[in-house]
């Protein structure tokens, strides 16, 4: 009977033993996004700037998300660019949500970019005022934290116009009314 018990225990502990080399777990493996991410909101015509509204919401892009074939944490990048091809980008900002509010703050940064001002006797080589321009926008995503499997939207254009200062009390009253 002890011989029966014995080898009982050796015959487990091999079985146990051996069992747990395999992981038949599964095993889920990214793709990249042969889509891309599409851009669903539609932005105005023209957005109007001045340092004064600095702080409000200028517009906030929405997009669909980006599809890697698993469910993963994804991390959304804002990228802004005067060029359209984005040789050079800023980062606008970052979320793993569908959304982002672009803030008066964001365009006047670009505005600056493209030496645009608020002066109405300031003009371009061209002559004109040189209060108006445009940049392009677009997102970027990719998994986790590093820059793997990452995917980019189409660009979107943005045209801005800087608000002209108007001097004030420049004119001489051309009346004065008197008493009475």
């Amino acid at each position: 009977m002890k011989k029966i018990v014995l080898k009982s225990i050796i015959a487990l502990l091999l079985i146990m033993t051996y069992s747990c080399d395999e992981d038949n777990s599964p095993i889920f493996v990214a793709q990249p996004d042969i889509n891309g991410i599409l851009i669903t909101n539609s932005f105005a015509s023209n957005y109007l700037i001045s340092e004064e509204t600095k702080d409000n919401i200028a517009d906030r892009i929405i997009w669909e998300s980006a599809d890697f074939g698993v469910a993963t944490n994804i991390t959304y990048e804002i990228q802004g660019s005067i060029d359209p091809t984005f040789a050079t980008s800023e980062v606008i900002g970052s979320t793993n949500e569908n959304n982002f509010a672009i803030t008066i703050a964001n365009l006047l940064s670009f505005a600056n970019q493209l030496a645009l001002d608020d002066d109405p006797n300031t003009t371009d080589t061209a002559g004109l005022p040189n209060n108006v321009g445009q940049f392009f926008i677009r997102i970027k995503a990719n998994v986790g934290t590093a820059d793997n499997l990452e995917t980019f939207s189409e660009f979107a254009t943005i045209n801005i116009t800087w608000i002209e200062q108007v001097l004030t009390n420049t004119c001489n009253s051309l009346y004065v009314l008197g008493a009475g």
